[in-house]
């Protein structure tokens, strides 16, 4: 289902569940947008997942285009998530604004596929580790 598509969000309290994160390489600016307006402070877990699947793919193709000194205006992408019979269902959206070689979009599609995020949402596989210390209450 693509982003900004009629959907069940899986938090109820996040009507909206789209995560959007810009480059404008002419204005030297990346943005990251949670939910459309949605403050940080009330942003769901997912969306913070959506976000940092946003930047981590935004980055990662962006240091591929600019390794390139590709002519492009804007690259975009957005995030969202769905919930439905089969599971949970994240949906990424790249978007260039600007000519790209076919070996360019090559590129950008495996930088992109090689983020971080991405490869741990993919793998299923992920281990936790998970300590604490509590130095001035009881346990």
């Amino acid at each position: 289902m693509p982003p900004n598509a009629a959907s069940s969000p899986i938090c109820p309290c996040c009507p909206e569940d789209d995560v959007r994160a810009d480059w404008t390489p002419a204005q030297g600016r990346t943005t990251c947008d949670v939910g459309h307006g949605v403050e940080l402070q009330s942003a769901s877990v997912y969306d913070l997942l959506d976000a940092s699947l946003a930047a981590c793919t935004l980055l990662a193709a962006k240091s591929v285009l600019e390794g390139e000194a590709a002519p492009i205006r804007r690259l975009t992408v957005e995030v969202s998530h769905t919930l439905d019979d089969a599971g949970w269902i994240v949906t990424r959206l790249i978007q260039v604004s600007g000519m790209l070689s076919e070996d360019q979009q090559t590129s950008l599609v495996e930088a992109a596929d090689a983020c971080v995020v991405y490869r741990l949402l993919r793998s299923g596989s992920v281990s936790i580790v998970s300590l604490e210390n509590f130095k001035d209450g009881p346990r």
